[in-house]
């Protein structure tokens, strides 16, 4: 399902038994910056870069990849349900750098530098720590950089289940 970023441009693409390299990943395509973590969920894959970005690929269904709608990575796909390819995943904050990401079955959950904590995909048990939300699709604040009482340290998403550590602000 382009979980692997790859690339799929036939079936044969569908399973990828040997090492083969990522796309839109490489040093160069980056800018300079590189690759930092890599982490799965069921059918997708999220990448962080040392200057704080987030790149997903894989099943697109459930919000998972973080996309809006009309996302240019969505434009031209060889098929509806998922993207081949690492795309930029976009926050509302530009400012304030992504520094761990996690992932669950169908969701992720980002840390930024200032301490903010976004979730997206599908939340049908809570996972997404957005109340009732069962699908969001593209990041939203769980924890927000300024204001409130806590700062968001780290994030782990399981199957069903997602838990964050926070300290208390000074």
């Amino acid at each position: 399902m382009g979980q692997t970023g790859t690339g799929y441009e036939s079936s044969e693409d569908s399973v990828v038994q040997l090492p083969k390299k990522v796309r839109r990943l490489s040093k160069e395509e980056l800018g300079g910056d590189v690759v930092v973590q890599i982490v799965g969920g069921a059918h997708h894959t999220v990448f962080l870069t040392a200057s704080g970005k987030v790149y997903a690929c894989g099943r697109s269904n459930n919000g998972q990849l973080g996309l809006a709608d009309d996302d240019e990575a969505f434009k031209d796909r060889i098929d509806p349900d998922f993207i081949g390819e690492p795309a930029l995943v976009t926050f509302p904050d530009t400012d304030d750098p992504v520094t761990q990401i996690s992932c669950g079955s169908h969701n992720t959950s980002v840390v930024t530098r200032g301490g903010a904590l976004y979730s997206w995909g599908q939340g049908v048990q809570s996972e997404l720590g957005l109340g009732d939300e069962e699908e969001v699709r593209t990041p939203r604040v769980v924890v927000r950089k300024e204001g409130g009482a806590w700062f968001a340290s780290a994030v782990a998403c399981g199957g069903q289940h997602t838990i964050g550590l926070f300290r208390k602000k000074n």
